[in-house]
C-alpha cells in the first residue's frame, strides 16, 4: 500500500491473478475511507485485541497487524480461498488466529476474553448476530461496521437502538474522491481516473461507529 493509514503493508499476493477491482483504491489509501478515523481511532485506545469479522483476503487484518503489532488479531472468514490468501499475506502468526464462521456466541467468547477489543465487521447483512451479544459482553468495545440495510430492512435502526446505552454512535455515510491529489493517476483521463477509485457500491452504503462511553 503506497499511501493511507496501512501504508507499507503488503496486502497482494503477486501470484495472484484475482486482484479485485479495488486494487488501486486499496493501494492509495482510499478505500473505504470513510471509516479510516474510526479505525485510526480504535488504534489509539490501544486495545488488547482485534476482532475482525469477514476478513475477506486480509486487507484490514494485515493492515492493523502493521499498526498493531504486538496486539492479538482473530480473523473470521467463511470462504475458503480469501482465507488462505489472508493467511498467506500474514507476515507474523505469532499474534493472529484465522477462523471461519462467526456468531454471537463465538464473538461473545472474544470479547470476554478481550473486553476492549477493536471489532470490524463486514458480513453481508449477517451482522445481525451482534444483537445476540450480550450488552454487559460488548460495553468496552470499539465497534465499526458495515451496514447492509438494503439486504436487512431495520439493521441499522436495530444496532443503533442496542449499542446507544453503552457507545457513542454515528452512522457514516459514503463520501466522494478526490483522484486529481494522485500523482500516481495522472496519465490517466478523467473518467478513468475516477473509474481506478470507485468501489463499485450501490446508491447507498453507510457504516456503523461505536465508541464505549466509558472511554
Amino acid at each position: 500500500m503506497k499511501h493511507g493509514s496501512f501504508q507499507n503493508a503488503a496486502f497482494v499476493l503477486e501470484d495472484n491473478p484475482n486482484i479485485g477491482a479495488d486494487y488501486v483504491a486499496k493501494a492509495l489509501g482510499e478505500y473505504e475511507r470513510e471509516i479510516y478515523p474510526a479505525i485510526l481511532d480504535g488504534v489509539a485506545r490501544k486495545p488488547s485485541g482485534v476482532i475482525n469479522v469477514g476478513t475477506s483476503d486480509g486487507f484490514y487484518l494485515i493492515g492493523l497487524q502493521k499498526l498493531l503489532p504486538n496486539t492479538p488479531l482473530i480473523g473470521y472468514e467463511v470462504n475458503d480461498k480469501p482465507r488462505e490468501t489472508c493467511a498467506k499475506l500474514l507476515n507474523d502468526w505469532s499474534n493472529a488466529v484465522l477462523k471461519g464462521a462467526a456468531d454471537s456466541q463465538s464473538l461473545t467468547d472474544d470479547l470476554e476474553a478481550y473486553p476492549d477489543a477493536l471489532v470490524i465487521m463486514d458480513i453481508e447483512g449477517h451482522e445481525t448476530f451482534l444483537l445476540g451479544v450480550p450488552q454487559t459482553t460488548l460495553k468496552d468495545a470499539s465497534f465499526v461496521i458495515e451496514l447492509h440495510e438494503q439486504s436487512v430492512p431495520g439493521i441499522t435502526e436495530r444496532l443503533v437502538s442496542y449499542l446507544t446505552p453503552t457507545h457513542q454512535v454515528e452512522v457514516v455515510e459514503q463520501s466522494g474522491r478526490n483522484p486529481y491529489k494522485h500523482n500516481e493517476l495522472s496519465e490517466f483521463d478523467s473518467s478513468e481516473k475516477f473509474l481506478f477509485l470507485c468501489e463499485f457500491r450501490g446508491s447507498e452504503q453507510t457504516w456503523l461507529v461505536a465508541k464505549p462511553k466509558a472511554a
